[in-house]
């Protein structure tokens, strides 16, 4: 891959020096490759304190199971971990063998990547895959709570890929809006959180889609409460319906 990016440059038979190719693979397999969204380390601390600061709304749910759901490969969560994220072990076929104690630490208790599972979103089986590990991970704390009782949220920016895929397979689904496609109504509605109008297919039908503006506005949510609506169809989570 790395020759062929830079194919345009090099002589007929030459190949990139190996120093850079060292230099690229490490780069890119770490922070230093990479930008990430001023909501994202906020949305983990707030996770891991549970408790609102003044001015800002309590998580609304008692627990919650943090997983990444990704078309792409095994250098994800190494990136994620520079940038100082707790990331659990557990994969696609790799068990989390650390006591409860030590796994509930992780901001993220699982990662299913497309290279593990052998298809993309928005396939199913991607998502059947979190589901598993969500399994597994309830099973490693000898927690008993029926799957069934949790709600399967999932957030993504892609409505083909994270939308359309998470709704099918039978999850609520939130768009985030990282395009800004939708600032001018988050700002005129005074909300963090909009049905937003989107066209799909060829463009001759319209859904209506629960679109967030940032990570935060997932604190507006209430659990159960009805807040995705049937006529709607992309960090993924899991939530206790339990209310703190």
């Amino acid at each position: 891959m790395i020759n062929s990016t830079f194919e345009k440059w090099l002589e007929p038979g030459q190949d990139v020096p190996q120093p850079l190719v060292d230099e690229l693979l490490r780069r890119y397999s770490t922070k230093e490759g990479y930008d990430i969204f001023p909501d994202v380390l906020p949305f983990f601390q707030m996770l891991r304190t549970k408790s609102s600061t003044e001015g800002t709304k309590p998580w609304p749910w008692k627990e919650t199971v943090v997983g990444i759901i990704t078309n792409s490969d095994d250098r994800v969560p190494g990136i994620l971990e520079s940038f100082g994220l707790k990331v659990g072990p557990r994969r696609v076929g790799t068990p989390d063998e650390r006591t409860a104690d030590v796994a509930s630490e992780d901001d993220i208790s699982f990662v299913v990547l497309s290279y593990d599972v052998g298809v993309e979103k928005p396939q199913r089986e991607m998502f059947d895959a979190a589901i598993k590990s969500f399994e597994e991970t309830l099973a490693s704390r000898r927690d008993e709570s029926d799957v069934q009782s949790w709600e399967k949220m999932y957030v993504g920016d892609s409505l083909e890929h994270d939308v359309v895929g998470a709704s099918k397979a039978g999850w609520k689904a939130l768009r985030l809006d990282r395009e800004e496609q939708f600032r001018d109504s988050f700002k005129s509605k005074g909300k963090d959180l909009i049905q937003a109008t989107v066209q799909i297919g060829d463009g001759s039908h319209y859904l209506k889609v629960s679109t967030i503006k940032n990570l935060g506005a997932l604190s507006t949510i209430y659990p159960a409460s009805g807040w995705l609506g049937k006529d709607s169809l992309e960090a993924s989570g899991f939530e206790s319906e339990k209310t703190a």
